[in-house]
């Protein structure tokens, strides 16, 4: 499965809170040979590298989930 067609996959999790879904997303993306990166925006804005195996959880102070990227 490519980027784009996993990011379309795990759109339908976006405004869900992380902790009821994370099992959900780490089992479609471990199935597609990706590995889970959280960021919390308190704590990290970004990776200071680029990893095309990464799937990036973007969460907002809450926890709730705003957007997936690769990398």
């Amino acid at each position: 499965m490519n980027a784009h067609t996993l990011i379309e996959k795990l759109v339908r999790f976006e405004g869900a809170d992380l902790l009821d879904v994370i099992d959900d997303i780490e089992g479609i993306a471990s199935r597609n040979g990706y590995r889970v990166n959280v960021i919390d925006p308190d704590i990290k804005n970004g990776s200071i590298d680029h990893d095309f195996s990464r799937l990036n959880v973007r969460t907002d102070k809450d926890l709730v989930i705003t957007s997936f990227t690769i990398g």
